[in-house]
Order: C-alpha cells, then sequence, then structure tokens
C-alpha cells in the first residue's frame, strides 16, 4: 500500500482474498502523516530494515503489536471484529 493508490484524497486497495476494490477517504491529518513520510520508497510501511512488508511478515508484525498492547488476539483478522465490536449505532 502506497502512494500510487492515493488520488485526491482517497487510498484505493483492491483486497488480495476477495478482489473487491476498496476506497478510503484520507482524513486531513492522516494525509499529513503520509506526506510527511520519506519520499524515497512508494509504500507507507517498512520493515526495520526499510523494506517494504510481505503479506505474511506484515500479518506477523501486526499480531505481535496486538500482543504487546495486550489487546485480544481476535484483533489480528481483518474482517474478524466487524462481529464481536458492540454496535455504536
Amino acid at each position: 500500500m502506497g502512494r500510487q493508490q492515493v488520488r485526491d484524497d482517497v487510498l484505493t486497495i483492491r483486497q488480495s482474498k476477495t478482489g473487491t476494490e476498496v476506497e478510503i477517504p484520507l482524513h486531513l491529518e492522516l494525509r499529513a502523516s503520509l506526506d510527511a513520510l520519506l519520499k524515497k520508497n512508494i509504500t507507507f510501511l517498512l520493515t526495520d530494515y526499510g523494506k517494504p512488508f510481505a503479506v505474511a511478515g506484515f500479518g506477523n508484525w501486526f499480531r505481535d503489536r496486538v500482543s504487546e498492547a495486550g489487546l485480544p488476539p481476535w484483533l489480528v483478522g481483518a474482517r474478524a471484529p466487524e462481529g464481536r465490536l458492540p454496535s455504536t449505532r
């Protein structure tokens, strides 16, 4: 995920499992943070070695951050929280 997928303050990605295209409007603060990143790489998230994450590598990294934060492990699944979080409507 990177700069090449941002146009007119909208991040557009295609989900790898379903092939569904998703458009995410960028909040002004998020846009400012992304703009402040070094322009050396086109990807937003890099490993400790300055390389783009592999899919499995990012999942492992994210799982570790969830664990370090003391959050429940089911938060790791991208779609899992939808059915488990209390409704805010």
